[in-house]
């Protein structure tokens, strides 16, 4: 069975559908660390894949999700009631728009080809003022990719809030709103070997205030290519802003890259 790559999304990606344990859903702005490291394997299989330290806003309101992120420049509108995505680059003045319901159906296919558990160790905290629920494991799954043969295994340890929406990150739905998260993946494919890539997302700050809906308006100036494929229109996103700012000598203004490129080295045991 072929298949496609895919790395850590960067963006958690709303459902849009408030969890019943929250009475008023909540209403403003979140505030995120994002550090990556990866290893040289990871560097040359996927050109955009680097180490950093990186920034992300999300601004949320009744299930609309506004997103900005430093890892690619990248900007998103989510709007589920209306089954549209927007991605776009202020740069570029260019973007793609594709179905919401893309996630969850393509997270589903994912994951009939993993094994393995995550799950909540029934560990409780508070982070921020809000409740939340850790979730830990590993799954592993072997795809065909253009005849060879890739093992990628995920290690992920997270802290929860379910008073938000389930998300997506990459394959993984996750019952909530990550505030906490840690995740290690690793691709193994015959000749290459092993290619690392470690991520940790932590929220630095929560913004509760009033949303106005023109925050979620999608920009004017900038054109959009329809597409079906969310993931490969993430890519395309990603690579025509590297070329823009390669183009034009731009780099990654306000990135701490030192100290951050070690990638971690787990074992699982399936």
């Amino acid at each position: 069975m072929k298949t496609k790559i895919f790395l850590l999304s960067l963006l958690f990606v709303s459902s849009g559908l408030f969890a019943q344990e929250s009475d008023a859903p909540f209403e403003g702005e979140i505030h995120y660390t994002n550090t990556v490291a990866v290893d040289k394997t990871i560097s040359k299989l996927f050109g955009g894949a680097k180490s950093g330290e990186y920034t992300m806003k999300v601004v949320v309101k009744d299930g609309k999700e506004y997103g900005e992120e430093s890892y690619s420049g990248m900007y998103t509108i989510s709007l589920p009631a209306k089954n549209e995505v927007y991605i776009f680059s202020k740069l570029t003045k260019e973007g793609y728009k594709y179905p919401f319901s893309y996630y969850a159906e393509n997270a589903k296919k994912i994951k009939d080809l993993m094994e393995g558990n995550i799950a909540s160790t029934g560990e409780k905290k508070e982070i921020h003022g809000f409740p939340c629920e850790r979730y830990k494991g590993a799954e592993k799954s072997t795809q065909d990719i253009f005849g060879v043969k890739m093992v990628t295994t995920r290690i992920v340890d997270y802290w929860v809030c379910k008073q938000f929406p389930k998300e997506w990150i990459g394959s993984l739905e996750v019952p909530g709103k990550p505030f906490d998260y840690e995740d290690q993946q690793t691709i193994t494919l015959p000749i290459v070997g092993d290619g690392v890539q470690a991520q940790t997302v932590h929220v630095s700050k929560v913004v509760p205030r009033a949303v106005e809906d023109k925050e979620f308006e999608v920009p004017a100036d900038v054109t959009f290519t329809e597409m079906e494929d969310g993931y490969s229109a993430m890519r395309k996103l990603q690579k025509d802003i590297r070329k823009y700012m390669k183009k034009n000598k731009l780099t990654d203004n306000g990135v701490r890259t030192e100290g951050v490129g070690d990638t971690k080295n787990e074992e699982w045991d399936f």
